[in-house]
């Protein structure tokens, strides 16, 4: 997915408690949760996940009124238990006239198989840091 020959470049933070953080503008993220989902299949945190961008001002306002950071995804207990489970939580953000989705994967979710999934939807250059 590369546009006019540019390249697209992202990083991704991990955290002392291994979870996976990413922003990517909305249109990326949606693509980057389907891709998964497509990979995976549905568990119910990637169907909200997706309902939640696919919904991106109605959430972003429900957001900033509740002054919470994060919406954190409703998950089955039994995706949870078999290790399924992909999304933690999401904070949507503007940035001028962008819309910005922080996706945190779960911890269980493998920096490997998220890089994967990164590359498939264009992504060439991702380095990966850590979150202090």
């Amino acid at each position: 997915m590369e546009h006019n020959n540019v390249k697209k470049k992202l990083q991704v933070y991990t955290d002392i408690g291994d979870y996976k953080y990413i922003e990517l503008e909305r249109e990326d993220a949606m693509k980057l949760i389907m891709k998964i989902k497509s990979k995976r299949g549905a568990t119910k945190d990637l169907d909200e996940a997706i309902r939640i961008i696919k919904n991106f001002d109605e959430y972003y306002r429900y957001q900033v009124k509740r002054s919470q950071s994060y919406i954190v995804i409703p998950k089955d207990m039994r995706d949870l238990m078999t290790g399924k489970a992909v999304v933690d939580k999401l904070r949507l953000l503007r940035r001028g006239s962008k819309e910005v989705v922080e996706i945190v994967f779960d911890r269980r979710i493998g920096i490997d198989y998220i890089l994967k999934m990164l590359g498939e939807i264009g992504y060439i250059e991702v380095s990966v840091k850590e979150k202090a």
